[in-house]
């Protein structure tokens, strides 16, 4: 199972890796921008969630979201991701991006709105159980 601290920090190690420099990375309890990355004069916000509860109180702690928790989360992460945009805060070179994990129920979600996504040029980051990330293209959800 992997908690939104593992898909950040899996993100995290990819962007350093490929020259971004981490600004910020959130913890879940934290309110905000949950990724900031900067290479260059590109600032990259990233909206990241998980696939279970990281609260051990929680009914959902330790068992996968069901469906209809899956749904909520894509809905949640798109509208975060188009306001961070919408914001702009760090200036005309933000970009914005999600992250997601790669399981068959974020897949078929996140695929139903694929297109669009696709269409506003935000990139989702797909993260496997082993922490490999990789960005999405229209044939991951196919």
């Amino acid at each position: 199972m992997l908690y939104e601290s593992d898909v950040s920090s899996a993100v995290v190690k990819h962007l350093k890796k490929n020259g971004y420099k981490i600004v910020q990375e959130l913890k879940p309890t934290q309110k905000g921008i949950d990724i900031i990355a900067e290479k260059g004069n590109e600032v990259l916000c990233i909206e990241a969630k998980g696939e279970t509860s990281f609260r051990k109180g929680s009914n959902r702690y330790g068992k996968a979201f069901h469906s209809g928790q899956v749904t909520h989360h894509v809905a949640r992460a798109l509208y975060s991701t188009i306001r961070d945009f919408e914001l702009k805060e760090f200036g005309r070179n933000t970009k914005v991006a999600m992250a997601f994990p790669d399981t068959p129920e974020f897949r078929k979600r996140v695929g139903c709105v694929y297109k669009s996504i696709k269409r506003l040029k935000i990139p989702v980051y797909l993260v496997a159980s082993n922490r490999k990330v990789s960005l999405a293209s229209a044939s991951s959800f196919q």
